[in-house]
């Protein structure tokens, strides 16, 4: 990317990079740089299937790393920071209180009582829901079921498949003709929608094309996609309710002050899933309402 930008690699006296995954931050100490690198902690929290996490292992210092690979293409900077990438988000909104990312996975930062911290939370991957909440389709590869695996990308795609699915074997008009392969496809492991399909079937013009672009038309009947419309929309006002769960935990801590309180989000299901961003507003307004009474 650097030869790509025409940048001159000994030009760059400061560098950032974002880990988005959990890390154990700690100074680097080099001659001539300050920075703040980090090691690989919780690994077991690692849930997101990045194909970079293969190899990883517990204490490994990314920030070094990082370091050394650079300087293999002549960037040596004076200044380099490592950091979580939702402590990175609440950073990037001048003024804000706090940072949330919901986009493959999910995430929090918090202010533990007591502190003035500002720190990475791993809510995403500790949050477990429960009945009513979630249904049978919601369990995958597990007895339980996560807040990210509800409200983030790399969750959604897998349970819109498994709820279509929960609706073929139920026999619902226009998707009991896909029981069969969605069976053996995810019997495999193997999702054939992704959380981009939600916002596809979700567009506000009505239409289907973007949703049909690169698929068999004839698979897909009006029954058909109107029944995928409806699973994807139950879905995403879940995600969008879900979600201002931990958005509320990242300032929940801070509700005393009385301050209006300012929540840095970056989330590509806001972005692009219709009506996501406007349920989990409203829903955070009602949790704070119930505070406020």
């Amino acid at each position: 990317k650097i030869n790509e930008l025409r940048i001159n690699p000994a030009s760059l006296d400061g560098l950032g990079c974002v880990w988005s995954n959990n890390l154990k931050s700690s100074p680097i100490k080099q001659q001539g740089l300050n920075g703040v690198g980090g090691q690989v902690t919780d690994l077991s929290r690692y849930r997101k299937g990045e194909w970079w996490n293969e190899g990883l292992q517990e204490g490994l210092d990314i920030g070094n790393l990082l370091l050394e690979s650079f300087s293999k293409i002549g960037v040596k900077p004076r200044t380099f920071v490592l950091c979580n990438d939702v402590i990175s988000t609440a950073k990037a909104l001048a003024h804000s209180d706090a940072g949330m990312v919901a986009s493959t996975g999910a995430n929090t930062t918090i202010i533990p009582v007591g502190s003035k911290t500002l720190c990475n939370s791993e809510c995403g991957s500790l949050l477990s829901i429960m009945e009513p909440i979630i249904g049978v389709p919601d369990i995958i590869n597990s007895s339980e079921a996560k807040i990210e695996d509800l409200i983030a990308g790399a969750g959604l795609g897998p349970r819109f498949s498994s709820y279509i699915l929960a609706g073929a074997r139920a026999g619902v008009e226009g998707l009991k003709h896909m029981k069969e392969q969605l069976e053996e496809e995810i019997s495999c492991k193997v999702f054939r929608y992704t959380e981009k399909d939600l916002s596809r079937l979700l567009d506000p013009s009505g239409n289907f094309d973007t949703f049909l672009e690169g698929r068999k038309e004839s698979c897909y009947g009006r029954d058909t996609l109107d029944a995928l419309r409806s699973i994807a929309s139950a879905l995403a006002y879940r995600a969008g309710s879900l979600a201002a769960v931990p958005a509320y935990t990242s300032v929940a801590n801070q509700v005393e002050s009385g301050k209006h309180l300012r929540i840095a989000l970056d989330s590509s299901q806001a972005r692009y899933i219709p009506g996501y961003l406007g349920t989990m507003q409203e829903t955070l307004d009602w949790i704070m309402s119930q505070y406020e009474a």
